[in-house]
């Protein structure tokens, strides 16, 4: 990380000053007393370092301190502020962070060395780097399982935030998912269900009165054969005389054997139908099942499958 810009205001003896160093090496000389050492110690509070009130200058109620960096093409500007009464504040492109965010952000990035320290050695984070690149190779595998351990462990936490509730809050809860899926389930419900099994209950509640109505279709089919056939007879006198008819001809004789397929449809439907109060009485049951569910669990059967597959997956998560 290179310093592009440093800016001090009422720090010490310093009202204002402000360095823009150069590529390579900047020496900075003066006179004992000028400041230069405030210049390094405003670089060590941009960096993260424990602030004094008592450095504030005589200029105003604050001290300020503004740098910019750059890593790799990318500028970065940081600011820290130390009011004469009160805590510091520090920003980083404008957002106020802690300063320990300074220090994490910048402090790894920049070594400042004094006389008879380096500031580098006292932070934990530099000590761990230099301990990391020290590792040989069982360390290094070593390193990575902690590093995928403690990101499994950050996982887990994250889960049962979301999760949210104590233990005994979410077991009730489980206990209830799955009751809830679990009834669900065993009513092996599919799409359209409910509608087949109304119909099916619907023609055995009215299997007397369906019978009457099919027993008087077949009676009124055996009257329009009769009738249907003497039409036929005679359409085809007519194309006798007349073979321009034939296409009237053809109709009748389709007329007539659609009439002879219904007259046969309701005659094997009569035949067939039976009463079932058995059959009929699981249908009831059923019906008034699935009627429970809707009322718990939705208005439409589609709602009640689709709360069961999430009721399911929240008890396998939980």
């Amino acid at each position: 990380m290179t310093l592009l810009h440093l800016l001090v205001h009422n720090l010490g003896v310093l009202d204002n000053a402000s360095i823009d160093p150069s590529p390579g090496l900047t020496v900075i000389t003066g006179e004992t007393g000028a400041g230069k050492t405030l210049l390094l110690g405003g670089v060590r509070l941009i960096l993260g370092a424990k602030s004094d009130s008592g450095a504030v200058g005589p200029h105003g109620d604050e001290a300020r301190v503004d740098a910019l960096f750059s890593r790799e093409d990318v500028e970065v500007g940081a600011t820290r502020v130390i009011p004469r009464d009160g805590r510091s504040r520090g920003y980083i492109d404008g957002s106020i962070v802690s300063v320990a965010t300074l220090a994490e952000r910048l402090g790894a990035g920049v070594e400042v060395i004094g006389q008879h320290d380096q500031v580098a050695l006292a932070r934990p984070a530099r000590i761990l780097e230099l301990l990391d690149d020290s590792l040989d190779e069982a360390g290094q595998k070593a390193k990575r399982a902690y590093g995928e351990a403690w990101e499994a462990l950050r996982e887990a936490r994250k889960r049962q935030e979301m999760l949210g509730g104590d233990q005994t809050e979410l077991a009730r809860e489980l206990d209830l998912a799955r009751y809830q899926a679990g009834e669900i389930a065993a009513a092996r419900l599919v799409a359209g269900l409910d509608d087949e099994l109304e119909g099916e209950a619907s023609r055995l509640r009215n299997v007397t009165e369906i019978g009457d109505h099919l027993g008087e279709i077949n009676r009124l089919a055996a009257d329009m054969s009769e009738s249907v056939g003497e039409v036929v007879a005679r359409l085809r006198k007519a194309v006798g005389l007349d073979p321009g008819l034939a296409d009237l001809s053809r109709e009748g004789d389709a007329l007539a054997a659609g009439v002879a397929e219904l007259a046969s449809a309701t005659r094997a439907a009569f035949e067939t139908l039976e009463s079932d109060p058995g059959r009929l009485g699981e249908l009831e049951e059923r019906l008034t099942a699935i009627g429970d569910l809707k009322r718990k669990y939705g208005r439409t059967l589609d709602e009640v499958i689709a709360f069961g597959e999430r009721t399911a997956e929240r008890a396998a998560e939980l």
